[in-house]
């Protein structure tokens, strides 16, 4: 094939994904970056716990799925009510740590499991505030930092933290390049020029974003089947005494356990709620409803005398029932799955930490 061949298909192919790009962005099909389409500013740094949501936002936001949710966030930046420091009213203070899922991705603020834990604790008398301290893409290290530097000052009687399997998988990514905040957005502290070049099509380029998004249902499809994430097969190592992530783990507990010291020093009842992921985003080889996980935790908290939830057993019988509790390509619970979680989560409260935190206080008032 001659030069000027070449040239001429080059310049056709250029103009064509040009005038894609322009069909694109005038027919509104690519989904939004997060923020969009109200407010670009997301994230902040923060000297403590690294990064922040910003404080005072709200902002619309698409997941995978292409649905689109609302979000907020108060003072402190929690998708939360505003809370102040003090404590005027007495009320009993639940603190809730945890990522993407303690925030509520994927669903209305009065769908999110602590607000539907808060509303079930408050039916009878309004004697109850949960702090909704969950952030994107946190882990064991900045939530242990956020209680010791934050948290702490809310004077909670309860602490909980929010433990999903990839908490494990973040331990090790901050290792390796821990997260900074740039233009409002998170990015590794070492991307890879071919990071680089992705993030910034992935930004500029609506036509890519679009394909991003549609190729995996294209595929389903296709073939028929439902939309499954590829995960590498060393993640499955994850479940594995002694495998490749065992430091990792170590690390998770570890700050656990730092979470509980500081828990002791100010007299409040720790809780572990163990969060399983969605079984579409493993495989047979790798699946992510993993019984270890919640097994590893329990153990956890029976040797440092905390309480423990695992919220496994309840989501693998609904699911046997038929009950679809996750988005299929975000992989956060649906509105469903948070309900799921506020209801089992209020029933474990009511009957197994709370009367512990009236006892103490009790004891406190003698």
């Amino acid at each position: 094939m001659r030069a000027k061949e070449l040239l001429f298909i080059s310049i056709l192919m250029g103009l064509f994904v040009v005038l894609a790009e322009g069909a694109v962005r005038l027919a509104g099909l690519a989904p939004f970056l997060p923020g969009d389409p109200e407010t670009p500013l997301y994230y902040h740094d923060d000297t403590i716990d690294w990064y922040r949501v910003r404080p005072g936002l709200k902002y619309n936001s698409v997941i995978a799925d292409g649905l689109m949710f609302g979000y907020h966030t108060n003072e402190h930046g929690m998708r939360s009510e505003s809370h102040s420091y003090e404590n005027p009213q007495q009320k009993i203070r639940i603190l809730a740590l945890g990522d993407s899922f303690t925030y509520g991705i994927g669903a209305p603020y009065e769908s999110t499991f602590l607000r539907i834990l808060e509303k079930r604790l408050n039916r009878d008398q309004d004697r109850h505030e949960v702090i909704k301290s969950g952030f994107m893409r946190y882990s064991s290290e900045p939530e242990k930092r956020f209680l010791a530097h934050y948290g702490v000052r809310f004077k909670p009687q309860v602490v909980m933290v929010g433990f999903v399997p990839n908490d494990v998988l973040d331990a090790y990514a901050d290792e390796q390049s821990r997260l900074q905040v740039q233009d409002s957005h998170l990015i590794t502290e070492r991307p890879s020029f071919g990071s680089r070049i992705r993030m910034f099509f992935n930004e500029h380029a609506h036509l890519m974003r679009m394909a991003e998004n549609a190729i995996p249902r294209l595929k389903a499809w296709i073939r028929n089947r439902p939309v499954v994430k590829r995960v590498p097969p060393v993640w499955a190592q994850i479940y594995q005494d002694g495998g490749r992530f065992e430091r990792y783990w170590q690390k998770v507990e570890n700050d656990y356990r730092e979470m509980i010291r500081i828990c002791r020093t100010i007299e409040a009842e720790f809780v572990i709620l163990n969060i399983p992921q969605n079984p579409r985003w493993g495989s047979d080889q790798i699946p992510f409803q993993h019984a270890y996980a919640g097994d590893r935790m329990a153990a956890l908290a029976r040797r440092e005398g905390v309480h423990f939830l695992d919220l496994l057993p309840k989501v693998r019988a609904e699911q046997a029932a038929g009950a679809t509790l996750y988005h299929v390509l975000d992989g956060h619970f649906n509105s469903r799955g948070y309900h799921l979680a506020g209801e089992e989560l209020h029933s474990f409260m009511s009957r197994q930490v709370l009367p512990k935190v009236t006892e103490n206080l009790k004891t406190a008032a003698r």
